[in-house]
């Protein structure tokens, strides 16, 4: 993949970028119904910036492990996402109510972009998510809810460390 701007280049330039992927699923069954899943993926990352002609680059490989199963369509697993692989456990507890959670973990090597603050090693970061989404269907129309993402991200860069703890609600409405 390929992106690059056409328009406010002087902007967007550091956005545009190179991008290589590799990956594969292994399954193997463990009962008649139930799937062990292993997952490799890596995304070679690369960016020329010609304001500061250097080539950046990154790796970002990721393996999680779950399992698959039928449970009579309450239960599902499934992984979603584009930058990384986001495991998700989706449970319909009863009609109306409903719940998703999700998992990541990542590590990513930055090559060419040394860091002062680790005796000029290239930057390394491991990020962390983990998030619960709960879903009330008041009416056909009419959902209720509340999100719970967390994230801490540790990097050999200390500006580049951060911790995200939120909490949101909301509610959702259809015509």
């Amino acid at each position: 993949m390929t992106k690059r701007y056409v328009n406010n280049r002087g902007a967007a330039e550091p956005s545009g970028h190179n991008a290589t992927d590799f990956g594969g699923t292994f399954l193997w069954r463990v009962q008649p119904r139930t799937y062990a899943t292993f997952n490799s993926k890596q995304t070679i990352y690369g960016v020329y910036n010609e304001s500061l002609n250097a080539t950046f680059g990154s790796t970002n490989t990721f393996g999680p492990v779950g399992l698959r199963w039928d449970a009579r369509a309450a239960t599902s697993r499934q992984f979603a996402g584009r930058r990384g692989e986001k495991p998700a456990w989706t449970h319909a507890w009863t009609r109306q109510i409903s719940s998703k959670l999700m998992t990541r973990y990542a590590t990513d090597k930055f090559s060419n972009f040394p860091i002062a603050a680790a005796g000029n090693a290239d930057r390394s970061d491991t990020t962390k998510n983990l998030g619960l989404h709960l879903t009330y269907e008041m009416r056909r129309w009419l959902e209720l809810g509340m999100d719970y993402p967390y994230t801490t991200r540790d990097s050999n860069d200390p500006a580049s460390q951060y911790k995200c703890d939120q909490l949101m609600f909301f509610v959702s409405g259809t015509l």
